[in-house]
């Protein structure tokens, strides 16, 4: 399946850290928009990988507004809105929100768990957000 044949198109910020793939990357989400296919952004936030975090923030926004579908956790919130109380839905929304935004799903808070010896969390927000874009790819019409 190519890009154009897609639904949604997926992808996070990490890729636009240095070129080559930065241009890659823009025109992915060029070619899809124009394609019809939803936009889903994970910010995915690894400040390490940034040279700072001003150029993580200024690399992350610099997209924000192009997508329909965001996923944030709540050390984005914080990050992106300037330390902001993460737990402040009016500010959230605010700051966060655009015209072209039709699902924000934040990550905050806290659930009873099971207590278990962790191995590996990598991916779970992964395959959180996998979940829901594939619900929404099976039901357009939601």
């Amino acid at each position: 399946m190519s890009i154009k044949e897609a639904n949604i198109l997926h992808y996070g910020s990490i890729s636009l850290i240095e070129e080559p793939c930065r241009c890659a990357h823009l025109a992915a989400m060029d070619i899809a928009k124009k394609s019809g296919c939803l936009l889903s952004y994970d910010p995915n936030l690894r400040l390490p990988l940034w040279p700072s975090a001003e150029a993580a923030r200024d690399g992350i926004m610099s997209i924000w507004n192009q997508s329909d579908i965001t996923k944030i956790s709540e050390e984005e919130i914080t990050f992106l809105t300037g330390g902001d109380d993460p737990y402040d839905d009016d500010v959230v929304l605010k700051k966060l929100s655009h015209p072209n935004l039709k699902l924000l799903l934040e990550f905050k808070g806290r659930v009873g768990d099971v207590k278990v010896e962790a191995v590996d969390t990598t991916g779970a927000g992964d395959a959180f957000i996998a979940g829901i874009l594939n619900i929404l790819a099976s039901y357009p019409n939601l």
